[in-house]
């Protein structure tokens, strides 16, 4: 309940400690599978927020966003297609002439998660489980 807190009110660094907290003291599995989501959704906020800030400085120097990561890599600014935690590469999409947004599956994991947590509260477990189940499946790591 604190790390929520803390990571709903922005306090990233103290919502990181207080999962990895969680996730190496939990006994229970869906506990430990819960702080293991929350610190991947972590990392993928501050992975793109550092690729967001390259695709600026891209528009910077070219007065134009990157069409995809190749731009970037042309430029010298990245070595490869960044990849999230799971191992599944970003997506850079052009959301009109001067947006970018970048997003990876854990995204939609999290969103998944976020729903089921809403179920839940709504006491419609079984729709609780299954997004709960499916946000699981899209968070699998690449083989």
């Amino acid at each position: 309940m604190a790390a929520r807190m803390a990571q709903h009110a922005g306090d990233v660094q103290m919502a990181r400690m207080l999962w990895s907290t969680t996730y190496q003291s939990a006994q229970d599995p869906s506990v430990r599978i819960n702080a293991e989501v929350h610190l991947r959704a972590l990392q993928v906020d501050d992975e793109v927020t550092a690729l967001e800030a390259l695709a600026a400085q891209y528009r910077q120097k070219t007065g134009h966003f990157p069409d995809n990561f190749s731009d970037l890599q042309a430029a010298g600014m990245l070595r490869g297609v960044p990849k999230d935690p799971l191992g599944h590469p970003y997506k850079l999409a052009a959301i009109g002439r001067d947006v970018r947004e970048i997003r990876s599956p854990l995204h939609v994991a999290w969103a998944l998660l976020l729903r089921a947590r809403e179920a839940a509260k709504r006491a419609d477990y079984a729709a609780a489980e299954s997004l709960y189940r499916e946000s699981l499946a899209v968070a699998r790591p690449l083989e």
